[in-house]
């Protein structure tokens, strides 16, 4: 039955009390031409928010039944079942079959996000098609075309497939008049264990970051707060200005009205470091309107390069010496100036302790665990974790990387990249690997999220529709001045097994 480009042999209404009378025509002249219609639970009854004798009567063409699964599942057989190896019917599995020209897509994935994503949870289904078809698995990931263990008979295409919790499956249908069948290919397991070394050198693949959120702030010359965060600090000069707060229902920039920037606004900032410190740079936006001064010392107002956005500008930095320096940005302000964090970048490790960060001696080696209290609290870029192994003779290595955060984990093994860890079961094989030393690398790909997201909102991992000013400017018990970070690394050192 035709709707629109698109064709039903079946349309199920369910617990619809009310509908249109454009709707109850159409599902009338869909049961004249041989439609079948399933009402479940509640019988329709109105109708433009009134009784309505039509809409009763669609009950006296439907096939009626109560709302539940067991009662659709009785009437209606997917073409496709899902079962687990115990037999029953899965529950948390979605699935769509697309028919093209000349042969099928089956698709199927998890209803729900993984609860633990770290912790692989594998399991065995059974997936049973209607018709028979020759079974070929695409790999979306890496490109693989592979046969799937199937059998082929009696109308019908059984396949089996380890699911992981991360998993889905991309399955092409090419159909035949055969009987078919492929088994499943089995290699020996993997059995003896190398343990890794506890310590581990590491590689960032940019400069380290110093977060700069925290200042005295001064209005044409007026102190207005004192060691204040940023985004407060731009509400009571907004206020002492009778401005508009950019915490609500704010326009974008553009969109106000072009006024000129007729007041000044001095940042101090005390950066507190254990080394002295050359080759930092500073990184803030619309760098080029402002002054910036380092325990007294003019810093060049040329740009020599910009950090994560072409807007975020950075400079060349004065040594910075050990103990407290002076980093004092003046800025224009008006009703269009968003006053926004700035960042030190450079060679030296960093601490986040509570509401106090500080620069510190950067190291060169780590554990295994988050790099957030080794020195690298802010940090957003990749890191490669280094270190070395041996084997007795030729083998194959599984390499496993469970428990980390960040994008993803691309592996190298001698320099030569293997391979990408980013679901379940979070493994990667090397095989015909020479006996000898070998060098392992890890590299977790970064996210910006302790360099730019909400760090003082305490309930910034909390799911939510979307995110608006307001998620930087929490208030109350939802507010601290401590820093609220993530993890971010290798939390667990990876394993390696051999056959």
């Amino acid at each position: 039955m035709g709707c629109s480009a698109l064709t039903y042999d079946t349309i199920i209404a369910a617990d619809c009390i009310t509908l249109r009378p454009t709707t109850i025509d159409f599902l009338k002249k869909f049961a004249e031409r041989g439609g079948r219609f399933i009402i479940m639970g509640e019988l329709p009854s109105m109708s433009g928010g009134e009784v309505s004798a039509d809409a009763t009567a669609l009950s006296e063409i439907a096939e009626c039944i109560p709302f539940g699964k067991a009662e659709i599942l009785e009437k209606i057989r997917p073409d496709v079942l899902i079962q687990n190896a115990d037999g029953t019917r899965t529950d948390d599995l979605l699935f769509t079959r697309r028919r093209c020209e000349g042969y099928d897509w089956l698709f199927i994935t998890h209803a729900d996000p993984t609860r633990l994503p770290h912790i692989t949870e594998r399991r065995e289904i059974t997936v049973t098609a209607d018709g028979m078809y020759i079974p070929e698995v695409y790999d979306t990931l890496c490109g693989e075309v592979l046969k799937a263990d199937c059998t082929v008979s009696g109308g019908r295409t059984k396949m089996n497939f380890a699911l992981c919790n991360s998993d889905s499956l991309l399955i092409k249908l090419t159909p035949t008049d055969e009987e078919y069948s492929h088994g499943k290919s089995t290699e020996p397991p993997f059995e003896r264990e190398i343990i890794l070394p506890s310590q581990v050198d590491i590689i960032p693949s940019e400069p380290n970051v110093l977060l700069l959120d925290r200042a005295d702030f001064y209005l044409d010359g007026q102190l207005i707060c004192t060691d204040e965060e940023m985004l407060r600090a731009d509400n009571a000069i907004r206020e002492k200005l009778g401005f508009d707060k950019r915490e609500t229902k704010v326009v974008q920039p553009w969109a106000v009205a072009d006024e000129p920037e007729n007041h000044t606004v001095r940042m101090v900032f005390v950066v507190h470091s254990d080394i002295a410190c050359t080759g930092a740079r500073i990184a803030l936006e619309n760098g080029a309107k402002a002054d910036i001064r380092l325990n007294g010392v003019e810093v060049s107002a040329e740009a020599d390069g910009y950090y994560v956005d072409k807007y975020i500008a950075t400079r060349p930095l004065p040594p910075i010496v050990r103990g407290e320096n002076l980093l004092e940005v003046s800025v224009p302000f008006g009703v269009r100036t968003d006053l926004e964090n700035s960042f030190v970048l450079g060679d030296f490790g960093c601490e986040c302790v509570g509401d106090r960060v500080r620069i510190i001696q950067k190291r060169g080696a780590a554990y295994y665990g988050t790099l957030t209290n080794q020195g690298y609290p802010f940090y957003g870029g990749n890191v490669t974790y280094r270190t070395e192994f041996e084997l007795e003779g030729k083998s194959d290595v599984r390499i496993t990387a469970s428990y980390w955060r960040g994008a993803f984990v691309k592996v190298r093994l001698d320099g030569k990249a293997i391979g990408n860890i980013a679901f379940a079961p979070h493994e990667l094989t090397a095989r015909d690997i020479s006996g000898g030393k070998h060098t392992i690398e890890f590299e977790v790909f970064g996210n910006r999220y302790n360099t730019f997201s909400a760090l003082h909102n305490l309930s910034a991992d909390k799911p939510r529709v979307y995110i608006g000013p307001a998620y930087w400017r929490s208030r109350g018990d939802n507010w601290s001045y401590e820093y609220n970070l993530r993890d971010f690394g290798l939390l667990k050192k990876p394993t390696l097994f051999l056959r």
